[in-house]
């Protein structure tokens, strides 16, 4: 008998699900909006119902094992609460979970989007070569997953590890989580585009003065990063420090995990030429002699489906470390 998962990637603009099979392949991909703001009681309606619609996609119910969802943290695995997403508003102390399971006869395991990540890697992408690997999605945040001697590493109740809350700067800005100096403060993608917003209300000189007050409220990475690529000297600098900030966490992470790869992956990446100049710098600057050039760094190839099949591999590759009690 074939053994099928039921996929689910949850974000905080998007939901997407597959069947994913033993060997990583994905069929029936289906798509909603998340719409968060509707309350998540309609968001739970809905995900029901993206559910229950793949059991009419010509996917024999007892050939399916189980249902796998990658969901934005902070998720403790234990108890299935959601403790203030930022992804997902009015979520906070929500018993996940525990919701699903009323509604589903079938083996439900949710896991931390970038955790799933970093074992769709592992399993399934560049770094299925390695034992011992680091993944980070950049993008409106900056999220993370760690296998360490080919175990997925979670810490007691899920949380681990939060390298975007890495303070690397105990005087730089506030970040949304409320610490200060966070690597996510200083090197995603929001914090690109505020500080281009700051530096340009302050008298800064950029095209991106240009842009009408609408334009101006939206400006988001990716503009600042074709200006750089314009030869914008003000856009250039900002995408410049933010490689310089990721630079100076990647060492962090280095000295303490000693991977032998790092897999960035996230919206991001789409600007990492123009900040690896940066980023290669601070790693070689910092780094310690013993692990100098020792670790692969490299954007994901699989971006896409890489949380899908990350979630899934937990009903196929069980390991003792990622269960859930």
């Amino acid at each position: 008998m074939n053994k099928y998962v039921i996929s689910i990637d949850m974000g905080g603009t998007n939901i997407r699900a597959g069947v994913v099979d033993e060997f990583g392949g994905i069929k029936h991909k289906q798509s909603i909006l998340t719409e968060a703001d509707l309350g998540k009681e309609s968001v739970v309606e809905r995900l029901i119902e993206l559910i229950q619609s793949i059991y009419t996609n010509g996917v024999p119910e007892d050939e399916i094992i189980g249902l796998s969802l990658a969901v934005p943290g902070p998720y403790d695995v234990k108890s299935g609460i959601f403790y203030n997403p930022p992804n997902l508003p009015g979520w906070d102390k929500f018993y996940f979970r525990d919701v699903l399971e009323k509604y589903l006869s079938i083996p439900i395991y949710i896991i931390n989007d970038a955790n799933a990540a970093a074992l769709g890697e592992y399993i399934y992408g560049d770094g299925k070569e390695f034992k011992h690997l680091v993944y980070l999605t950049l993008g409106t945040g900056i999220g993370s997953g760690v296998i360490i001697n080919g175990k997925l590493l979670m810490g007691s109740r899920g949380f681990a590890p939060e390298f975007g809350h890495m303070a690397i700067d105990k005087n730089g800005p506030i970040c949304n989580c409320g610490n200060v100096g966070c690597l996510e403060a200083l090197a995603s993608g929001t914090a690109i585009s505020k500080l281009t917003r700051e530096k340009l209300k302050n008298g800064a000189k950029s095209n991106l003065n240009k842009l009408d007050s609408g334009e101006f409220n939206e400006i988001n990475t990716k503009m600042v990063a074709t200006a750089a690529k314009n030869g914008d000297s003000l856009a250039l600098s900002i995408m410049k420090e933010a490689g310089s900030n990721l630079g100076v966490g990647l060492v962090n992470i280095i000295h303490a995990f000693d991977p032998e790869i790092i897999v960035l992956g996230g919206g991001l990446t789409e600007s990492l030429n123009i900040m690896m100049p940066s980023i290669e710098f601070e790693i070689s600057k910092r780094v310690m002699t013993n692990q100098k050039d020792k670790v692969k760094l490299i954007v994901s190839q699989m971006e896409e489906n890489v949380a899908l099949l990350g979630a899934a591999s937990i009903f196929f590759e069980p390991r003792k470390n990622e269960k859930q009690n």
